[in-house]
């Protein structure tokens, strides 16, 4: 078994090596140790760290849309639209109580709440807007409504809907459900910050129960039941360069001839007991990379410090949420290395979020307003049968009419004009 110490780099900026350059090792892989002298490490002479036109003190929010750019949020908004009306024609009519997203204003509003609900944790979704004095939470509530929330939590979709493939054909992939975003952060990361002479790869465990082709189960591990990305970081700073979904037979990684796995145990049963044990110099390599092969560590650890993952029956929900914290880690991370020295003397993720929540807070979201059902004479209700089930009527509910059997008092008909349903008595009285 033979290998090329080569730079394991794939991108057109590496340092081109000539197949006919004499300086170029061959190393011949075998069971004897060959003595440090022996091994010659190519000096890494290539230019490492931020890349981008931000000037020095720029604030979070300029950082972060470095990554999370207009293009893409507009492109995760027309999607989203696009998979309410795919969903309305699947269920045979319209859901009332959705309103298109009208700009990229409110998908931003809608990460600022996930950004809050990260530093502030609370056991429901709904206790953000309760009105206790115990509960609730003021800057939730003047950014987004409880229900616009939920609706676009509910349909946000990243990919368009129609354009999915099929599982039963040849070229589906479980990863389609965040592609667009995946592919988009993937060439940003490695866009605006050139690796380091030391990186390190590793793997990434997502915590995922419900039923999927592509978990993996690991008894031993505290989250049992995952999903596998394998992730390529900086060892110092613990920046993401890239990433890939493990997706077994339906990924897109090309596989070697016998295999990770084949790999890993035939190492691991090399040392049988009773085996006599030597006392052996530790070669370079070793410590080279005990030093540097945290980087994947450390930053899954920042990741999962304000994670904005929320419990979720859609599995794609999860990787969303890695790959916005990745994208916050890594905007932050960007943000030191730029002011280097740094012009705070203590700053951390933490402050970096909450500068984050601030700045979205005073851009603002335009509150929906709610159709009124009280009308004059010039604006009447134009009465209208609805094709689906009874709805409750919503005046009734706001005066807390029930009926006898204390059930909330349901309808037939609805208002062409405000979109609301009202009972026979409502629109008498109104």
């Amino acid at each position: 078994m033979s290998a090329l110490l080569e730079n394991d780099s794939d991108s057109e900026d590496d340092i081109e090596v000539s197949e006919n350059d004499s300086s170029r090792q061959i190393i011949e892989w075998n069971s004897n140790l060959i003595e440090n002298k022996n091994i010659s490490i190519p000096k890494f002479e290539q230019l490492s760290g931020p890349i981008h036109n931000l000037p020095t003190g720029s604030s979070a929010l300029q950082y972060l849309k470095l990554y999370l750019t207009d293009e893409i949020c507009e492109k995760m908004r027309l999607n989203t639209n696009k998979y309410a009306e795919f969903c309305a024609k699947q269920r045979g009519y319209e859901d009332k109580s959705w309103y298109p997203i009208a700009s990229i204003k409110e998908i931003w509003a809608f990460f600022t709440v996930l950004f809050v609900m990260s530093l502030v944790k609370m056991p429901r979704l709904t206790d953000y807007w309760a009105k206790t004095a115990t509960l609730g939470n003021e800057r939730v509530k003047s950014m987004m409504g409880k229900h616009m929330f939920l609706k676009i939590k509910y349909y946000f979709h990243i990919p368009d809907r129609e354009s999915e493939v099929k599982k039963n054909e040849s070229s589906f992939t479980f990863s389609q459900k965040v592609e667009p975003l995946q592919k988009y952060l993937q060439e940003k990361f490695t866009e605006l910050f050139k690796r380091t002479a030391e990186v390190s790869i590793d793997e990434v465990l997502v915590k995922f129960k419900g039923r999927l082709g592509i978990i993996q189960y690991m008894p031993l591990k505290p989250e049992k039941r995952v999903i596998k990305l394998w992730r390529l970081c900086t060892s110092h700073f613990g920046y993401t360069l890239n990433f890939e979904m493990y997706c077994g037979k339906f990924g897109n990684t090309p596989r070697t001839k016998n295999g990770l796995g084949y790999e890993v145990v035939m190492h691991l049963t090399k040392g049988r007991k009773g085996a006599e044990k030597l006392s052996v110099q530790c070669p370079v390599v070793f410590v080279q990379y005990n030093r540097h092969m945290g980087g994947v560590d450390l930053a899954d650890q920042c990741r999962k410090y304000f994670s904005v993952v929320r419990k979720s029956s859609k599995w794609w929900w999860y990787i969303f949420s890695f790959l916005l914290d990745t994208a916050v880690n890594n905007a932050f991370i960007l943000m030191k290395a730029t002011n280097s020295p740094p012009t705070k003397r203590i700053y951390h993720l933490y402050d970096f979020k909450l500068e984050l929540i601030e700045e979205l807070g005073k851009e603002g979201c335009r509150k929906r307003a709610h159709s009124d059902f009280n009308r004059t004479e010039e604006h009447s209700h134009k009465k209208r049968e609805i094709d689906s089930r009874k709805r409750t009527c919503v005046r009734c509910r706001k005066l807390g009419l029930k009926t006898a059997a204390g059930r909330s008092i349901e309808s037939s008909w609805e208002c062409a004009i405000c979109n609301i349903y009202l009972c026979q008595n409502c629109f008498v009285d109104n």
